[in-house]
């Protein structure tokens, strides 16, 4: 069973809890990338936690499978407002994958 990361907003969550989160989508986004897809739209309510208490990527209708050839070059603006990276808002070309991060 799935659930969303709601029920944890407003919350105070205890660190140990979060540093698991941040690992698992850490490591998610890693193979990811290594895969050359990059998400573009990394925020909370894209994140969801299993009944196991595990932390899940979700929400791949933004990513983008590169090329290393198109990694620098984007220009592409992607995602959502209030959690873009500076460069992408810059409008010039930024790298996908560090703009995930």
């Amino acid at each position: 069973m799935i659930l969303s990361c709601a029920p944890l907003m407003g919350k105070r969550v205890p660190i140990k809890t979060v540093t698991k989160y941040f690992t698992e989508i850490s490591d998610a986004l890693c193979y990811m990338h290594d895969q050359g897809i990059a998400h573009c739209d990394i925020k909370l309510s894209n994140i969801l936690i299993d009944s196991f208490g595990r932390a899940k990527l979700c929400d791949f209708g933004l990513a983008q499978f590169l090329k290393n050839a198109n990694r620098i070059n984007s220009t592409k603006i992607r995602g959502t407002l209030s959690y873009m990276s500076p460069e992408i808002m810059a409008g010039k070309g930024y790298d996908p994958f560090k703009a995930d991060v």
